[in-house]
């Protein structure tokens, strides 16, 4: 059965009888205790031939493309080829080249998962990294805003300048400027933070005028345009003159937090918009 394996496509195996290959065995591989044992002996060579042949295919590098005919005859000038049967040389040497073909196409897909492991164990540290900067600036952004509500808690001489209002942050001893780490979004941050008391400091100056100069409008302040106001000469002096309105309001503290430059337009228009029921220029 074993040279059947290896010798079964021989023509000259084919031709021969049982009794005469037996006695070609025993001749060849005499002293092995008769027909049987001179097979088995030479099956025993047929396959050490066969890993022979099996570790020069190894060492030649062929990979699970090759074929057969493209290789022969390099092969075939080895020993270890020739020691196996021709019409098992193919056969092995398919063999081999399925077998390499599904070593390739394991060894691609594990490099391959590997590959996708590694790239999404990269990108969950980068998400968790970015969260956690995120998150920390976000702290920092919150400690920063804290710090100029400290420092800048009005715009009454109007809004400091960076280049004044920088080195006060810079002197907080919990370093929340420095934590921020960001120059810019630290001097846009404070610029908006002082158009914010700007806005606020004007919304409460209107309030303040309103209510205090609305009283002293004859027939009480314009809900429209008013076609026929009251002469201006006969007008109460706050309603007339900056300098009457400041002298009776420059106590109250919405005044005082309106930048001073900007209170002179501003009671202009009010006390347009109170008068005349519109903003003008008288």
């Amino acid at each position: 059965a074993h040279m059947e394996r290896y010798w079964g496509n021989d023509a000259r195996w084919k031709a021969a009888t049982s009794e005469q290959r037996e006695g070609q065995l025993a001749s060849r591989f005499g002293g092995f205790g008769g027909g049987r044992a001179a097979a088995e002996a030479g099956a025993r060579q047929a396959e050490a031939a066969a890993e022979e042949f099996k570790a020069l295919l190894v060492e030649s590098g062929l990979s699970g493309s090759a074929l057969w005919w493209d290789v022969r005859g390099v092969l075939e000038q080895d020993p270890r080829c020739k020691a196996v049967a021709a019409a098992e040389r193919e056969r092995i040497f398919k063999v081999f080249v399925d077998e390499a073909t599904r070593r390739a196409a394991r060894a691609e897909g594990e490099a391959n998962a590997r590959a996708e492991a590694e790239r999404r164990a990269e990108a969950a540290g980068r998400e968790a990294r970015d969260r956690q900067q995120k998150a920390a600036y976000s702290d920092a952004l919150a400690a920063y805003r804290a710090l100029l509500a400290e420092v800048v808690r009005d715009v009454a001489e109007g809004p400091p300048a960076w280049r004044t209002l920088q080195p006060r942050l810079a002197k907080d001893t919990q370093k929340r400027l420095q934590a921020l780490n960001n120059e810019r979004d630290a001097e846009e941050l404070a610029r908006l933070h002082c158009v914010e008391l700007m806005e606020r400091a004007r919304l409460g100056f209107v309030a303040m005028l309103v209510e205090q100069l609305g009283a002293l409008v004859p027939g009480g302040p314009a809900t429209g345009p008013r076609l026929a106001p009251a002469p201006v000469a006969t007008l109460p002096p706050p309603l007339r003159e900056f300098s009457a309105a400041d002298a009776l309001l420059n106590t109250d503290v919405r005044w005082n937090r309106m930048p001073v430059d900007l209170r002179d337009r501003e009671w202009r228009l009010q006390v347009d918009s109170l008068l005349y029921g519109s903003q003008h220029t008288r």
